[in-house]
């Protein structure tokens, strides 16, 4: 199996991006704390038997989706 493309979105400092997989070799290049660890990261963490997300390992910003989801599930 191949992996062609990398779909993300609210990982870390990741909001939403998509990065497509070259046959021969794909460069991930940007200054310090722009996501390049954590690009790497996601993939390690869901290739890997035992992989587990957190909830620090989503972006501040899906939080409020997190509170709203919580306060749907104690109306019920």
């Amino acid at each position: 199996m191949r992996i062609n493309n990398i779909s993300l979105k609210n990982y870390r400092l990741l909001g939403d991006i998509s990065v497509n997989l070259e046959d021969d070799i794909t460069l991930i290049v940007g200054k310090n704390n722009t996501g390049k660890t954590s690009l790497l990261e996601v993939v390690k963490t869901l290739t890997s038997i035992d992989g587990k997300l957190t909830f620090e390992d989503f972006s501040q910003t899906s939080y409020i989706v997190f509170k709203e989801c919580y306060k749907n599930i104690w109306k019920a």
